[in-house]
């Protein structure tokens, strides 16, 4: 795969979501600690755990397909096929660490790993990001819509995520079609520009957006 070392916004930097519906095999960890911090530290290849991570069914399909996320939110757990895909087209920025998983009835699932991300990009910049109104039962609510990134502070993974420290898994538009002509299942990608800005480091930056009160719906005429 030819990444080309560079990706153009808005659409050429993709954040790695779960796929839609909730049929799919999802699951708790055993790492320790707070749930999200170890979490975060195994993602971004900053931690290595001392034995293998066991992976245990919450809810969904009763067995696990190509990609697991789980209740940790920030552990990518990936098929031996898919990292055959990123082997294949020699996508750069990972490494793997142990797993066991586990279906449904506890039996042990072998061919799964643990994709810890060690690509890396700067700080997000919200200064570009954009105010959308959205329509919320009690309020229309004002928020800022749009991450990205210099892309100079970017180090060419094809597979990275940020120095902030943020569990946000990001790719190139290239991953992405190699991914989705695999057509490799419970996973999806949103572009950061269309990503809605939770960041409370990032909203610092802004002054406070607006909460404006909805206006009842007027009377239909009898």
């Amino acid at each position: 795969m030819s990444t080309s070392k560079a990706f153009s916004e808005p659409g050429g930097c993709f954040a790695l979501r779960s796929g839609h519906g909730t049929r799919h095999y999802f699951a708790h960890t055993d790492l320790p600690g707070s749930p999200g911090d170890p979490a975060v530290e195994v993602t971004r290849g900053e931690w290595v755990p001392p034995r293998a991570v066991h992976i245990s069914h919450f809810k969904g399909s009763a067995n696990p397909g190509d990609v697991i996320w789980t209740s940790d939110f920030f552990p990518l757990i990936v098929s031996q096929r898919v990292i055959d895909v990123l082997e294949a087209n020699a996508v750069t920025g990972w490494r793997t660490y142990p797993v066991v998983v586990h279906n449904k009835a506890k039996a042990v699932v072998p061919g799964y790993h643990g994709l810890a991300i060690t690509g890396r990009c700067g700080f997000f910049d919200g200064t570009r990001s954009r105010v959308v109104l959205r329509d919320y039962p009690a309020a229309l609510v004002e928020e800022r819509v749009g991450y990205h990134l210099d892309e100079a502070s970017w180090d060419g993974s094809d597979i990275f995520c940020s120095i902030a420290g943020s569990g946000m898994k990001l790719c190139t538009a290239a991953v992405k079609e190699v991914l989705e002509r695999a057509k490799v299942r419970n996973l999806s990608f949103e572009a950061i520009s269309d990503l809605t800005i939770h960041n409370k480091a990032i909203l610092a930056t802004f002054p406070p957006l607006a909460r404006i009160p909805k206006l009842p719906d007027p009377k239909q005429p009898g």
